[in-house]
């Protein structure tokens, strides 16, 4: 729309939408070449010298890009510079820091294919519309490096605190809600936090039962709907339809956090798993067959299984993992010089109350302690999990 009037050819659409975007950025907002905020300069006020682009991190960049990703309006795609890697490293490398230098950016990488995606609200409306870039790859590999340094130096200079989880690599609202619901935080600063009969953070409602029950809930109600949608929109009830579908836009909703709010009680099991059983009907062919065998006919594990197994791996993150400095107050190793077991046992609280007993990382104590050694002695995750899916693999 545009002064009142709605606007239908494309040209004039895109022109509509292009002025909306480019009016939302502000001149005023950047900053001179060579210059830096105050907050990227040293303590004494002078600026920090410009890193040395080194021609390894360009050739390790380049050597896992995403060759199934598009390319820009350059016409460079990802495959060509995975394949001539060791070719454009050096000449990349002097792009680079080049470009870092002078604050100047090639102009093929300031071209973008700009694509407005719909948000919510009336169509009509422009401030629903978001635009979503497809830039250069070369020039995505430079805010790599450029995101790198920047991080860095805040870690360095111990600009973010311990407590942020946002935007940090190896940490996640999964750590953050884990973190802070096993310590038990009633005050914020000085002040003490009213009690409240429920709260949301992040997505995940807690009520004062402590039982997860609302939540479990929730999550299904949001899932069903989901599904109603695909069962209504789709004409097709082949496997290759709705499977994709189901594990892209409905699954997420019954595991998002999970480990952080799992069911507590056999009905909220039964609840969630409840979404998935009405889903694998979907799929033409299968509804004569049991739960259990649509399962392994689309070669899927029940919900509780993969609680278990996101459980076991998030515990492998915190002990091993990416999450390794988190985990450091969250569990404690087991002092024994008993020989049985996988040399790597934690020790098992004991609590009063059930609802201690099933927050996760009490709950995943007893199922960690059975694992075979050689799943816990993994050198990396990728091997943890293929070894925890053998040692799973009895379980439907």
């Amino acid at each position: 729309m545009q002064g009142g009037n709605i606007v239908t050819k494309d040209e004039e659409k895109a022109e509509v939408l292009n002025a909306f975007f480019a009016s939302v950025f502000n001149s005023k907002t950047s900053s001179s070449p060579g210059t830096q905020p105050r907050e990227l300069e040293d303590r004494d006020g002078e600026q920090n010298e410009a890193p040395k682009i080194q021609g390894e991190m360009v050739s390790n960049l380049l050597h896992h890009l995403d060759t199934h990703k598009s390319m820009g309006l350059d016409g460079t795609h990802p495959r060509v510079l995975r394949e001539l890697a060791e070719v454009l490293t050096k000449l990349l490398s002097i792009i680079y820091q080049q470009s870092w230098l002078t604050g100047e950016v090639p102009v093929d990488w300031r071209l973008a294919n700009v694509m407005p995606i719909y948000k919510k609200g009336r169509k009509e409306d422009l401030g629903n519309y978001g635009p979503v870039s497809l830039t250069s790859v070369p020039g995505k590999v430079m805010e790599q490096i450029i995101l790198s340094a920047i991080t860095q130096y805040i870690q360095d200079n111990l600009v973010i605190r311990p407590s942020q989880h946002g935007f940090m690599k190896g940490r996640s609202c999964l750590t953050d809600l884990i973190s802070f619901y096993d310590k038990h935080s009633y005050r914020l600063g000085r002040e003490w936090i009213e009690s409240s009969p429920e709260e949301k953070d992040l997505r995940v409602l807690i009520d004062e039962k402590l039982n997860m029950s609302r939540q479990c809930a929730l999550a299904a109600q949001k899932a069903n709907r989901v599904l109603g949608c695909i069962k209504r929109g789709m004409t097709s009830r082949s496997r290759e339809v709705i499977l994709p579908l189901y594990s892209a836009l409905v699954r997420p909703h019954l595991e998002c956090c999970i480990q952080l709010w799992g069911p507590q009680y056999r009905r909220d099991m039964e609840l969630l798993e409840r979404v998935q059983r009405r889903a694998t009907k979907l799929i033409g062919g299968l509804e004569h067959l049991s739960y259990e065998d649509r399962l392994r006919e689309l070669g899927l594990f029940s919900l509780e299984k993969r609680r278990l197994w996101g459980d076991l791996i998030a515990a492998f993150q915190y002990l091993k993992g990416a999450y390794r400095k988190d985990g450091e107050g969250l569990f404690m190793r087991e002092c024994s010089d008993r020989t049985r077991g996988n040399g790597f046992k934690l020790k098992e609280g004991r609590f009063r109350l059930d609802v201690r007993k099933k927050f996760f990382t009490v709950r995943v104590v007893r199922h960690w302690n059975r694992l075979p050694r050689e799943v816990v002695a993994a050198p990396s995750l990728e091997v943890f999990k293929a070894r925890l899916d053998e040692s799973l693999g009895h379980l439907v």
